[in-house]
């Protein structure tokens, strides 16, 4: 306060406040207060501003007033201050639970913000090893696939192993739930961008000839195809049918990464036209070879 520094700007008689903070007798303020109180009230008294007071110069002396204030005052002043230090302590206690609070909430968010990208991680490492699984398993039925008809047509069946045993696992596209309805879930392909179209076209005519074996209910057993009813009878359980599958690409593989060396025209034109010159320079594509062409079995 500047008047307790240079006593410029002290109280006002007009609108009289104490600093009920400080002491009323340390207190440079509350001391000035007191003062201007006491010689007001006297003032007041010699003018006859009180009809029933007559002023007496013994009883009624500056300092008899001032000390009678300040008596006054004393009791106001500890029940006003206890309070305040009430209130500043209500207060205080308001702050440190709302900080508390705000520490909690602070704590709590760090640990789900923890456990969720533990989570995630977890979750991205069994989509990862899933893919593959998928991709593994449509790798080896191709093959199988292969090997169950190429005595139909050697040459043609020949070339279809030897793009498969060239691509391998990294080069066959995943799999992906669509639930178009409630009723119906698709299994739709996660297209691979760089890997031409006539490759994915030739890969949906094998696998046609796996879904035409599982439509005529045969499975192969000991290189021949026998009925299912035969697994069944066995002791096998019979499980769920495989959901169809469209080969209308569902979505794009965004972490693909393009197999390198393989024969110019496998790469998918567009998207070879579009890569920078020493992407395509380390992509080290080889010399054309033609891709066979399969008919669906009717």
């Amino acid at each position: 306060m500047k008047f307790e520094l240079d006593g410029e700007g002290g109280p006002d008689i007009s609108s009289p406040l104490l600093d009920w903070h400080s002491s009323l007798k340390t207190s440079r303020w509350n001391q000035e207060l007191i003062d201007l109180l006491a010689m007001d009230f006297q003032s007041s008294v010699k003018e006859g501003k009180y009809d029933d007071m007559l002023f007496d110069q013994e009883a009624m002396g500056l300092q008899r007033i001032r000390n009678f204030c300040l008596g006054k005052l004393t009791q106001t002043h500890r029940q006003v201050k206890y309070r305040l230090e009430q209130q500043e302590e209500s207060d205080n206690m308001k702050k440190e639970e709302a900080r508390a609070k705000k520490q909690q909430a602070k704590e709590k968010r760090t640990t789900h913000d923890r456990r969720s990208h533990r989570r995630q991680t977890v979750s991205c490492t069994g989509s990862i090893a899933t893919t593959l699984l998928n991709t593994t398993q449509l790798y080896n039925r191709r093959h199988r696939t292969v090997r169950e008809n190429k005595e139909k047509d050697p040459i043609v069946w020949k070339q279809i192993g030897d793009i498969l045993e060239r691509l391998g696992v990294e080069g066959m596209s995943g799999d992906e739930t669509d639930v178009p309805s409630r009723r119906k879930k698709t299994l739709r392909r996660v297209a691979l961008p760089w890997l031409d179209s006539t490759i994915s076209d030739l890969f949906e005519a094998v696998d046609s000839y796996e879904e035409a074996v599982g439509d005529e209910c045969l499975l192969p057993i000991a290189g021949k195809l026998l009925p299912s009813f035969v697994l069944t009878y066995h002791g096998a359980v019979a499980g769920n049918r495989p959901l169809p599958r469209s080969y209308h690409p569902a979505a794009t593989d965004k972490q693909y990464k393009a197999i390198p060396k393989l024969p110019r025209n496998w790469y998918d034109n567009d998207w070879y036209q579009t890569r920078l010159s020493g992407f395509r320079s380390l992509l080290e594509a080889g010399p054309p070879i033609p891709i066979p062409n399969l008919v669906c079995p009717i």
